[in-house]
């Protein structure tokens, strides 16, 4: 039989990040609620295209927050006492690497497209940022 983990003799080592993680997170999310809402109110002339991207990512983070709070529910209340169940990842494979990489890479390549509407002569650099932001976040 192997030996218990250390983290399992004090719990709170696990819990604690997990739960400030997550109150940091929905802070930041009612933050991003103000940012939309205040775009929404002041750049409605905006092109539609921008109003979709601005929208989409929004429903990202949305999903992305939601899944995270039940990741939280998952080892906090379901799983109150079972201190086991916080080695196990239940939803944070999905949301944690794939959407944020996903979300990344939407926000990268519109600030791409800004560089390239401000100054044309730098389509390489524009190229080059949207490659290594393909390359480097996955692997974060």
């Amino acid at each position: 039989m192997s030996a218990p983990s250390p983290a399992l003799h004090n719990p709170a080592s696990l819990i604690v990040p997990i739960l400030l993680g997550n109150l940091f997170n929905w802070c930041l999310y009612g933050i991003l609620v103000v940012q939309v809402y205040l775009y929404d109110f002041y750049f409605s002339s905006d092109r539609l295209i921008f109003r979709y991207l601005v929208y989409t990512v929004f429903l990202i983070e949305t999903v992305q927050t939601a899944l995270t709070g039940a990741d939280l529910c998952y080892w906090l209340a379901a799983g109150f006492g079972d201190y086991p169940r916080l080695a196990k990842p239940f939803l944070s494979v999905f949301d944690t690497p794939i959407m944020s990489s996903l979300i990344s890479f939407i926000i990268q390549t519109f600030f791409c497209y800004r560089i390239w509407i401000l100054k044309n002569s730098l389509w390489w650099l524009c190229i080059l940022i949207d490659t290594l932001v393909e390359c480097i976040v996955p692997l974060s």
